[in-house]
Parts: structure tokens; C-alpha cells; sequence
């Protein structure tokens, strides 16, 4: 087991023993570059209105409020958010609770829990990539996700309440993969409830069954699936559906009455209302969210008008990882895990033509969840070539160093210029530091008011400034 491979090195043959102490402190590396980076001028640029839309309920939960979600629940005498709105749970009012209790109410302590979710990211997909690779392929996943200028932005920002699918992605996947190397239903009742969770958080979570689904296929066939479910047994059965829906729970119940989140989703089905998003124009919203997803891979964080860096590096380097993981898949017979390398080539090639079918818009941010696998096939791909390079020791060398050097590095070179940034223009447009200046004016001029209620109100800054 991984839990004590790591506890217990002891147990570990002595070269895999180096690979995993080479591999962990990987990690941790990783990690603090992370909160380095992330944490470094936190307050700059100002929080974006949907950043700072769960921070809000978080606030009242704090003073005993009602939360102004979509819909609550009483409990024991607490009124909580039971949705955020109707396809999106209160996962992240919690998260940004939890973090303003700790740490007390500001950007700071929020965009600090935002990242906290990031570094969970990181360390499930560190044992997720161990799991299906190896040591050395987990430690520059994790390295070149954690120095991505997108995925410590996004992850900082919150990403329109995309950050937590993506714990919640690779738990998922990391538990079916322990359930199907182990059999035990453990895994997968704990699977179940994972889902239930991303689900629950943001509907776009289905994104993932389809791929799971066909790689699943792929493995054994549909006849073979049933009757290796069929011995779990009714009762472990009704277990993992009893799971699943503990951690859907909270979208259940909010549609219990009425199936508020079904007739939402109808009512956009052809054309969004807030946003007049047609989802019926595939084309171009395929064109889009592909340009959109590439640049994002890249490296541009697509906001503020920021710098991009070299950001064609990172995209190709993706592109040419899936050909050549596709090449390898059907020609070569020294393959990488089959199961793993399959679904991480159909996640793609499904999700983004999903994506385009929206109940608000579509954009990068929404296929976030897609960056930390995709960090892990270029990986994968990365370290395959390294180990089948053959020429003399000097040359694999410097071809082994300059190509896990490469794209760290340029991700690092942009991650400076973006603090450089941020440090001479606070952002701009909705990503701007005119709503920090705002705050502290109006706060400083309602200290004097004792007695009085302030009350700030603009259509684009309310939850802002709340």
C-alpha cells in the first residue's frame, strides 16, 4: 500500500527506496513553490465578483446570518446553505468558512484557503500519479502543476467554484484504481461518495463519467463489468448507492420538491438567460473552448491582460504528449499503463466537446479540472523519451536535463513577470485593485458612524464589498 510505502521506507527495495525519497521531497517542493508563489503580494490584484461570491454566506455563516444562497436548511438551530445556486453547492462557502474561522475575515485568509485546496490537489495527485506510473513520474507531475502560472492563479482565485473538483476528480480516480488493483469495496463505496461530492459542487462533474465509462470498457467487456458487479451482494450494492448520494445530499434535497436544477438546466438548454450562450453553435464553441483550453495549458491565466509567457511552449508540449501517448499506445510493445494512458487521452478528447454545452458560458476556467492530468501525460511522455533516448552519457544528459527543465522554467519566468505585474498595475478591468482602495475608504469612514449601518451597493461590486 502507498500509505506505507511512505510511512515505512524500510519495506521499499533500496533503488526504489532513493526514487521515493527523491519523489517526496519532490513534493514537498513543489508545495512550498506553490504557497511561495501563491501567497507572494496575496491582496493584489482585487477579488473578482465571482471570487467573492461564497466568501459572503461564509461571512454570515460566521455572524449567525442567513446565508444568501439559493437555498438553505435549518439545522439544530442554524439556518446553512444547502445550494449556492442551482447547479453549484455550498462545497466552497465551507472551504472559505472554515479559513475565515481560523484565520478571520480578508482576502488574505481567503485566497490563503483557496490555495490550501491547491496543495491537497497536489498531494492527491502526487499519489495518484505514483499509483498509476511511478515515483519519478509523480514527483514532475506534481512540479510542473504546481509552477503552472494557470493552476496557482486559478487555484488563488477560485475559479468560479472549480477549485475543489479537482480533489475531488483525482480522489475519485484514485479510488477506483485502488478498487480495481484491490477488489475490496472500500474503494469503491469511497468512489461513490466522491462523486456525489463533485457532482453536488458543480454539475459539470458528469464531464468525468463518460471517460471513466468507455475506459472501463476498454479494460473488460460490458458482460464481464455485470457480473463482477453483480458479486458485491445487494447489500454492499445499496452501500455504494448510499454513498454516492450522502455526498449529493445537499442537490438531492434541494430538488426533492420541485427539480429545480432539472427544469434550470432545461430552461437552458438552447440558448443561456444571463449570458445568451447558444449551445447549439458547436462549431464555434468548440473553437473556443479549444483555443481557450490551450492558452490555459500554456500557461496564460487569461485575465487582467496579463502576461502569457511562452505560452505555444505548453501547449505543444501537451499536443505532441498525446500523439506521441497515442502512437505508443497502438505501435509500441513496451507501453506505460494501459487503463491510466487511456483515460487520460480520452479525458480530452470528451470533455471539451461537453463543454460547450453550458447553463451560463464557456471558458478555460470551467475546464480546469482538466489541467492536473493532463500535467500528468507530459509527464509520462516526458520521462518515456529520457529513458528511450539512447547516445552517449554526456548528450542524454544535457537532453535529460533540458527537457525537465524547460517548461518549469518558463513556467517560473512567467509566474514573475505575473507578480511583476500585478505589483505595477494592482490588475485591471474586473481583476482590479480599485475595489481594495474602495474597501479600506469606506471602512475608514464608517468608523467614526458608531451606531450606523454601512451599506455599499454597485451592480458589479455588491458581494465585493460586502
Amino acid at each position: 500500500m502507498i500509505v506505507t510505502d511512505i510511512l515505512f521506507f524500510t519495506y521499499i527495495p533500496s533503488d526504489k527506496l532513493i526514487a521515493m525519497r527523491r519523489s517526496v521531497a519532490s513534493l514537498c517542493l513543489a508545495i512550498g513553490i506553490f504557497y511561495f508563489i501563491g501567497l507572494f503580494n496575496v491582496n493584489e490584484p482585487g477579488l473578482q465578483y465571482d471570487e467573492a461570491a461564497d466568501a459572503v454566506p461564509a461571512m454570515e455563516l460566521l455572524q449567525g446570518l442567513p446565508p444568501t444562497t439559493i437555498s438553505t436548511i435549518p439545522i439544530f438551530g442554524h439556518i446553512l446553505p444547502l445550494m449556492m445556486l442551482h447547479h453549484i453547492g455550498p462545497t466552497s462557502v465551507f472551504t472559505s468558512w472554515l479559513g475565515f474561522s481560523a484565520l478571520g475575515v480578508s482576502a488574505r485568509s481567503l485566497r490563503f484557503t483557496q490555495l490550501t485546496v491547491g496543495a491537497l490537489t497536489l498531494l492527491i495527485l502526487w499519489c495518484l500519479s505514483r499509483t498509476w506510473f511511478d515515483a519519478e513520474v509523480a514527483a514532475l507531475t506534481t512540479l510542473l502543476c504546481a509552477t503552472h502560472p494557470a493552476f496557482i492563479w486559478w487555484s488563488r482565485a477560485g475559479a468560479n467554484w472549480t477549485v475543489p473538483l479537482l480533489p475531488l476528480a483525482l480522489g475519485l480516480m484514485w479510488s477506483l484504481t485502488l478498487w480495481w488493483r484491490s477488489k475490496s469495496t472500500v474503494w469503491l463505496t469511497l468512489a461513490a461518495f466522491l462523486l456525489g461530492v463533485g457532482v453536488m459542487t458543480k454539475i459539470l462533474f458528469l464531464w468525468l463519467i463518460p471517460p471513466v465509462v468507455i475506459t472501463a470498457l476498454l479494460a473488460q467487456p460490458a458482460t464481464k463489468w455485470h457480473g463482477q458487479l453483480s458479486t458485491l451482494g445487494v447489500a454492499r450494492a445499496l452501500g455504494v448507492v448510499v454513498s454516492f448520494c450522502i455526498g449529493a445530499l445537499p442537490l438531492i434535497l434541494h430538488n426533492a420538491p420541485d427539480l429545480a436544477t432539472v427544469r434550470f438546466i432545461l430552461g437552458n438548454a438552447r440558448q443561456t438567460v444571463i449570458y445568451n450562450h447558444d449551445n447549439l453553435n458547436f462549431g464555434a464553441n468548440l473553437q473556443l473552448v479549444l483555443s481557450q483550453w490551450l492558452r490555459m495549458f500554456g500557461g496564460d491565466t487569461l485575465s487582467f491582460d496579463g502576461p502569457a509567457g511562452l505560452w505555444p511552449l505548453g501547449a505543444g508540449g501537451w499536443i505532441l504528449s498525446a500523439l506521441a501517448a497515442s502512437t505508443l499506445m497502438f505501435t509500441s510493445k513496451v507501453k506505460p499503463a494501459r487503463l491510466p494512458m487511456e483515460f487520460l487521452l480520452l479525458l480530452p478528447l470528451l470533455v471539451l466537446p461537453f463543454s460547450t454545452i453550458s447553463t451560463s458560458s464557456i471558458g478555460a476556467s470551467y475546464l480546469f479540472v482538466l489541467v492536473p492530468f493532463s500535467m500528468i501525460l507530459v509527464a509520462v511522455m516526458s520521462l518515456s523519451f529520457i529513458r528511450t533516448f539512447r547516445a552517449s552519457s554526456r548528450i542524454k544528459v544535457f537532453i535529460t536535463t533540458a527537457t525537465l527543465a524547460i517548461l518549469p522554467l518558463n513556467q517560473l519566468a512567467t509566474n514573475v513577470q505575473l507578480l511583476d505585474f500585478f505589483s505595477r498595475t494592482g490588475g485591471v478591468g474586473l481583476w482590479s485593485d480599485a475595489i481594495t482602495r474602495i474597501n479600506e475608504s469606506l471602512t475608514k469612514s464608517a468608523r467614526g458612524a458608531s451606531g450606523n449601518t454601512l451599506v455599499a451597493l454597485d451592480w458589479g461590486f455588491r458581494r465585493n464589498l460586502e
